[in-house]
């Protein structure tokens, strides 16, 4: 029978090797011999056989120690004992436990190598630089239509003119109140000329003029049709034939930049060349009838691209020209029209795409379209009520006074006495005799109130069959504040003595006389 080791391991196991060995720190345990004997996990090293501690004297037998079966802890691990002794007492402490799956045989195959560290990646970056992984440059054919796709290609939107265009871009920057620095939270300068920049030239001022009721056909004037005038059982708006050019309602005040400010925008920081400055026109659609006749019926008015090339002072025309379907502004040669055409020689002829257009039917692309809207809206409302008001005189006008209502003798002596009376009016025959011509149109001025005054009573009390007749606001007659009358400060003015010469001659010399 072979006799137990120390250890307490048989001999046929010694032979296969301590699988758990005695450090410095401790037991050290195989996991092979984990795999073996799993509830060694559990009752710790200390468990199965217990070895007495050497004595430091051979010759003293050593002391049984008294077995204690473990405590098991909060964690349901085996809790070790608390040293005993004479001198010193140790706290009680508690054995770590660990969350853990108890490891089954064979779990060596599922954990795998667990002595290694993760796996990771080679950095391969310093292998481009070598010659065996450079690309080889190899030659490809090239379509012919390729310098086409390469301008057709667009990468994302970008606020660049990709395209060639005869105007500078400080043209299209519109005028903004900003100051140059600006508080922190606030809009910076460039970022507003930018946004209504883009804002601008998003809106279209035909649409705009649509939303308003407005036909940009019908803002120019026509010859009136003879063959097919104009009726009012038709109902068109307005009912008659416009006759009056719109540039005479034009209100100045609409404007944010005076004539040369806008010509000057085609001035290029350090050039000494003036460039077209870009915007719209109403102008003809066909050229050459334009020219010849530009209120014939045949003629349609659309706005179109130009370029402002100059201004005239004295008529108040803008020079424009058309711009090409590439939206350049050339002549003839193919040339750039540079300082408005003017050359050393002079202005050369109009061009068939050349006008000269007044401001009310220009559109600058710096201004802003919504104001130039309620610019053309209201040039045309007031040209339209000017054409009724013309049209109402002229129902007046016609209607019969030859003798229908006189004045009374009795208010003509009246008359006659107030305007003898006028300060330094010479009284005489001659005054008598020319006071008949006037008597007369004092008569004619009578008459045409009394037909004026019916005229309005019974337009006012059938509107609807009298629809096409605009009456007259009646204004309100505002009572100064002073008493003042500034008209006849002139008459009070001369009757008095420090007017005559002899007065003024007199009171001289005293003066003179005073002063030696």
């Amino acid at each position: 029978m072979e006799q137990p080791n120390r250890e307490g391991h048989s001999p046929g196991r010694a032979s296969q090797g301590q699988e758990c060995r005695w450090t410095s720190a401790g037991p050290e345990c195989n996991l092979k011999d984990l795999e073996r004997d799993p509830g060694r996990i559990l009752q710790g090293p200390d468990s199965g056989s217990q070895k007495l501690p050497p004595s430091p004297d051979p010759k003293t037998p050593p002391l049984p120690l008294s077995v204690t079966p473990p405590m098991p802890s909060d964690l349901g691990q085996p809790r070790k004992l608390p040293l005993t002794g004479s001198d010193k007492k140790y706290p009680l402490m508690k054995q770590r436990g660990f969350y853990s799956d108890i490891l089954s045989p064979g779990s060596l195959d599922k954990l795998g190598e667990v002595c290694h560290g993760p796996c990771t990646n080679l950095d391969l970056l310093w292998q481009a630089n070598l010659d065996k992984f450079t690309p080889e440059v190899r030659t490809f054919e090239v379509s012919e239509d390729f310098e086409e796709r390469l301008e057709r290609e667009r990468i994302g939107s970008t606020t660049k003119l990709l395209t060639q265009t005869d105007f500078p871009l400080q043209a299209y920057e519109p005028k903004v109140q900003v100051p140059y620095m600006v508080l922190p939270g606030q809009c910076p300068r460039k970022i507003e000329i930018e946004r209504r920049k883009q804002l601008y030239l998003s809106l279209d001022i035909e649409q705009l003029l649509a939303n308003e009721g407005i036909d940009s056909d019908k803002l120019m004037p026509r010859h009136p049709d003879p063959h097919n005038p104009q009726t009012i059982e038709q109902g068109h708006d307005p009912l008659f034939p416009i006759y009056l050019p719109l540039k005479v309602f034009d209100n100045e005040e609409f404007d944010c930049r005076t004539p040369t400010e806008w010509i000057n925008m085609g001035l290029e920081p350090g050039s000494e060349n003036r460039k077209p400055v870009p915007g719209k026109a109403l102008l003809p659609t066909d050229d050459f009838l334009g020219h010849e006749d530009p209120k014939s019926q045949k003629l349609k008015y659309e706005w179109c691209s130009v370029g402002v090339l100059d201004y005239d002072k004295e008529n108040k025309l803008y020079l424009v020209h058309k711009t090409s379907e590439d939206g350049l502004v050339r002549d003839e040669t193919g040339k750039p029209i540079l300082n408005g055409g003017v050359t050393p020689e002079g202005r050369s002829p109009l061009l068939i795409c050349q006008y000269w257009v007044p401001r009310i039917q220009l559109l600058f692309c710096a201004e802003d379209p919504r104001v130039f809207t309620r610019r053309v809206v209201e040039a045309n409302a007031l040209r339209k009520n000017t054409e009724a008001l013309l049209l109402y005189n002229l129902y007046v006008d016609c209607m019969p006074s030859e003798g229908q209502r006189l004045v009374s003798e009795q208010s003509l002596n009246k008359i006659k006495q107030w305007a003898m009376s006028t300060p330094r009016m010479r009284k005489g025959p001659a005054v008598l005799e020319h006071l008949s011509n006037p008597l007369g149109e004092v008569n004619l001025d009578y008459e045409r109130s009394m037909n004026k005054i019916n005229f309005d009573k019974i337009v006012s009390s059938k509107p609807e069959t009298f629809s096409y007749v605009t009456l007259p606001k009646k204004e309100e007659e505002k009572v100064p504040k002073q008493g003042t009358l500034p008209e006849q400060k002139a008459d009070f003015t001369f009757v008095s003595l420090l007017t005559r010469s002899e007065v003024i001659t007199a009171l001289s010399k005293v003066r003179a006389e005073c002063k030696r």
